[in-house]
């Protein structure tokens, strides 16, 4: 993944299966589309393991700073909401962040709340 970034960009192991990567100065869509596919293709690519070959994919979140969020804790909960509509679209590919995505994940949670009984 690192090879899929500038210099001046970080990657960097969350835990898991999760890595964050922070692209310096880049705001231009065309130019974030082109480093997440980058970046999903090298996840894609066989590698060797113990005489076997194998194959992984991934699912990338994007949320571009400033501008989604105002602070830390709004940006990660805007992360994990692209994160989120990634992986129900399948493996290998990536969502940028839209205001119309938390739109999307609160609607389901609201209905859910009505529903239940009230104590």
């Amino acid at each position: 993944m690192q090879a899929c970034v500038s210099e001046q960009d970080t990657v960097a192991h969350v835990s898991g299966d999760e890595f964050s990567v922070i692209l310096d100065d880049i705001y231009d869509e065309e130019k974030i589309s082109a480093v997440a596919n980058n970046m999903l293709t090298a996840l894609s690519a066989a590698f060797q393991t113990g005489g076997k070959e194998i194959f992984t994919s991934g699912s990338i979140g994007v949320t571009p700073y400033p501008g989604s969020a105002t602070n830390i804790n709004e940006l990660l909960k805007n992360v994990y909401t692209a994160i989120h509509h990634a992986k129900r679209q399948g493996r290998g590919n990536y969502q940028l962040y839209t205001s119309e995505l938390s739109s999307d994940v609160k609607r389901p949670m609201e209905v859910e709340a009505g529903l239940r009984p009230c104590a």
